[in-house]
């Protein structure tokens, strides 16, 4: 069983004294709400940072990992926005998660800004309920090694005098 949450999200882009990078970008928050407006539109600026419209995405719940979401239950709520530097917009929206496990995987991907913003009570309502719905309690389960079996490798021992 699925169900899928969109929300919008926001990216945050500061300018920076560096000689080869001009801004630097970070997520800003999400939105539970879409607005009517296109991705990268401004949605407002201090002269310091530009806060855009990344887009949207969608935060699909799997009852497969639903353990995956009791984890980030129990900690501080959070949703980790996967972004990267685009020549054109200077940022953009690749994705989102809500399983933190998914999120540091996403870590691992070279150029990309993956960062943790607060999870709104809306989404937090939905999780738990998703959670409380569709979890069963899976027993561990640790396989036992066999015993080492030296003739496996196929390995033969030398016969002497034979050429």
């Amino acid at each position: 069983m699925a169900e899928i949450v969109t929300i919008g999200v926001i990216a945050a882009k500061t300018k920076i004294d560096n000689p080869w990078v001009d801004h630097r970008g970070a997520a800003g928050g999400v939105l539970t709400e879409v607005p009517p407006i296109a991705p990268y539109m401004l949605l407002r600026s201090d002269g310091e940072t530009d806060f855009i419209f990344a887009g949207t995405t969608e935060l699909p719940l799997h009852a497969a990992e639903t353990a995956h979401y009791r984890d980030n239950l129990a900690g501080q709520l959070k949703i980790w926005v996967v972004l990267r530097p685009h020549e054109v917009h200077g940022i953009e929206l690749i994705a989102a998660t809500i399983a933190p496990y998914e999120g540091e995987a996403f870590a691992e991907t070279i150029g990309d800004i993956v960062e943790p913003v607060p999870m709104p009570e809306i989404i937090e309502a939905k999780l738990r309920q998703f959670y409380e719905t569709n979890h069963v309690e899976r027993e561990f389960f640790k396989r036992k090694r066999k015993e080492f079996d030296k003739d496996a490798l196929g390995r033969r021992g030398i016969v002497r005098g034979e050429t």
